[in-house]
């Protein structure tokens, strides 16, 4: 599949996938530029429903040309959407110069939570299979429900807007449900 980018919405013909309910091996939380403090894969779980967050998971890699050159352009859409939690989840060894590159890599950056995917269980989960091309996103509502992925690269601006839709699509409905 290489070279091709497939976009599409939230599988809909099997069961809900829920944030809470993602299993597999995830590793060593970080804040790269502070301290690569580890922290469960349970917590941010926790804290973005806690506080009715959305999350956008970022699955990525440092050896991923795509992933690298969308950096900018994620910290953009970041910016745009704050109130939605950022995680990254790379596709890397657990290891010093994993973490190293990370570090280098998101240092620019405003985002800064990342994970190591242990297995592909969590893709499997998220996206119905564990195969999955990077980068790959999945976005989460403030309940921790699936309401978006997209497959590939946001370097093509109608792949770029698709994202931002959705995320400002997920930050309308949390404002409506406030006001309610």
């Amino acid at each position: 599949m290489v070279g091709k980018t497939v976009l599409y919405a939230a599988p809909t013909s099997r069961q809900p996938v829920r944030l809470s309910t993602i299993t597999g091996e995830i590793s060593g939380a970080a804040e790269p530029t502070n301290s690569w403090t580890q922290l469960r894969y349970s917590w941010f779980v926790n804290q973005s429903q806690e506080e009715k967050r959305g999350t956008l998971l970022v699955f990525w890699a440092t050896w991923c040309v795509p992933c690298m050159l969308q950096l900018p352009l994620l910290d953009l859409i970041y910016e745009e959407h704050r109130p939605v939690r950022f995680v990254g989840l790379s596709d890397e060894p657990d290891a010093p110069v994993s973490r190293l590159l990370i570090t280098k890599a998101v240092e620019p950056y405003h985002f800064r939570l990342h994970y190591f995917l242990k297995d592909s269980l969590v893709s499997q989960q998220v996206f119905g299979k564990a195969d999955v091309p990077l980068p790959a996103f999945a976005l989460f509502d403030g309940d921790g429900k699936l309401v978006f992925t997209l497959v590939g690269g946001i370097e093509d601006p109608k792949r770029a807007q698709a994202l931002r839709g959705a995320l400002a699509s997920l930050q309308r409905s949390k404002t409506k449900s406030q006001k309610e």
